[in-house]
């Protein structure tokens, strides 16, 4: 994608803080679904108690915290996939290219750091 816009330090910057962004996202998802499968399954384990592999004693745990923080933290992982699509990142860098300002939601989420191409793993430092 930019060799279309070319090298300018400012799209670059934009790519970085797209992909940075959608990481963010994609890892909350994943760790609230790893959360709440966990936790779900803590809570259906916790009151129980067997001997010798016999459940004996068994109350009702309410699993519904679990599930309310694990929809939160998930959806925090949507909103950032949303706010950062691939479509809104062509969206923006086709703006700038035509000569616009970017966005004030852009602009002040740009680090210095997002002006450096990304680091590669077998690159040293």
């Amino acid at each position: 994608m930019l060799a279309r816009y070319g090298q300018k330090d400012t799209a670059v910057a934009i790519i970085n803080l797209f992909a940075k962004r959608q990481g963010g996202g994609a890892a909350w998802l994943v760790t609230s679904g790893i959360a709440t499968v966990r936790g779900y399954a803590a809570s259906r384990g916790a009151n129980q108690r067997s001997i010798n592999g016999v459940v004996v004693d068994e109350s009702d745990a309410n699993p519904a915290p679990v599930f309310i923080i694990g929809g939160l933290a998930a959806g925090y992982g949507v909103s950032k996939l949303v706010r950062f699509s691939n479509g809104r990142l062509e969206e923006t860098l086709t703006s700038y290219a035509a000569g616009k300002p970017l966005p004030t939601w852009v602009r002040r989420r740009l680090k210095p750091k997002f002006f450096q191409a990304p680091r590669r793993y077998n690159e040293r430092k």
